[in-house]
């Protein structure tokens, strides 16, 4: 059962469309991620959602009841700022009880013990957030959000400020507890790895538009368009000319052509190196060691084509040497030039 659904709504600024009539739903309990580059109306349509920000049209349901227009304090969601926004003069309870207290809740102290517990900060109470550090205090500001148990919860890039080792470990963390309590989430995040990894679904956006909506696998394996294709992961990307409906790439792959031009995309890899062929001849430009996997790039005619292959099998190429290229032909997406 859809639980938010928004349907057909645009927000414009001076004379900018942020959103262009965009069409979501999200399942009862799902993890959508929101994924696109700057500026592509991510946050715009999170903040919709919030009530944070009025659209100019459309419509908004969250549980089957009409939220256009109802004012943020009034909807069914908890929402975690990128910047935390903790109170610096309250305590760990005293920020993750502030939203209970304002709505005079009865079991404002056991609830803040439950929410403690949920995030793993039962020993740091009565600490200040300066005495946090920058995961800890995004747990804070993820069991505030979850405290007064909204039917939504909303995410704005809440792992961003955090470095690479613990935003990696937290946003499984944030997984298993959206998982334990079976909240509906929407989440903003620019990082692929991030929304690939947790979300359920991933929803690629670009100006303003929803350019595929499907399940992260899909999302790498069989982007929909274009943009999605590009910008989802690393991807080899060759401008080619078709003959007789097909293009060849010197004997890479032959796959059929939608038009006489054709953009034609595959991830690194799929792509197969041998020193004996079969496959289009190249020449092996640098190798980059990656842990366990190591990028070569190979010169082949006019294009440079990037692999990605085991770290051990990548000792048999060194720059200069000649090598073979194959890609497999399912594995390969063309779009018109």
């Amino acid at each position: 059962m859809s639980h938010v659904v928004l349907e057909h709504v645009t927000k414009r600024y001076a004379g900018h469309n942020a959103l262009n009539g965009v069409c979501v739903s999200v399942e009862q309990g799902e993890m959508l991620a929101l994924l696109g580059p700057s500026g592509c109306g991510k946050t715009t349509l999170l903040r919709c959602i919030a009530g944070l920000t009025s659209f100019d049209t459309g419509r908004l349901t969250i549980g089957g009841a009409d939220m256009t227009g109802v004012p943020a304090r009034k909807r069914p969601i908890g929402m975690v700022f990128q910047s935390y926004a903790l109170f610096p003069n309250l305590t760990v309870r005293g920020n993750i009880g502030f939203p209970l207290t304002v709505r005079k809740a009865p079991d404002v102290k056991d609830r803040v013990e439950e929410m403690l517990e949920l995030v793993g900060l039962e020993q740091l109470g009565d600490r200040l957030p300066n005495q946090l550090s920058g995961g800890q205090q995004q747990r804070v500001a993820l069991a505030r959000a979850l405290s007064p148990r909204p039917e939504v919860l909303l995410l704005d890039e809440p792992l961003s400020a955090l470095d690479a080792q613990v935003r990696h470990r937290l946003r499984d963390e944030v997984r298993r507890i959206q998982h334990q309590i079976g909240i509906t989430t929407v989440f903003v995040t620019h990082d692929q790895a991030e929304a690939l990894a947790i979300s359920d679904r991933v929803a690629v956006m670009n100006s303003g538009d929803i350019e595929q909506c499907a399940p992260p696998a899909e999302i790498y394996t069989a982007p929909s368009t274009r943009f999605a294709a590009g910008f989802v992961g690393n991807r080899n990307t060759l401008e080619l000319s078709a003959t007789g409906g097909r293009v060849t790439a010197g004997g890479a792959f032959d796959v059929p052509a939608p038009s006489d031009r054709v953009l034609c995309m595959f991830r690194p890899e799929d792509v197969e190196l041998s020193t004996e062929g079969p496959g289009a001849r190249a020449t092996v430009d640098v190798t980059v060691f990656l842990g366990a996997t190591t990028r070569v790039y190979a010169q082949a005619d006019q294009a440079v084509i990037f692999a990605d292959i085991p770290s051990r099998a990548a000792t048999a190429f060194s720059p200069g040497d000649a090598v073979y290229i194959r890609v497999p032909d399912d594995h390969v997406q063309t779009f018109p030039a």
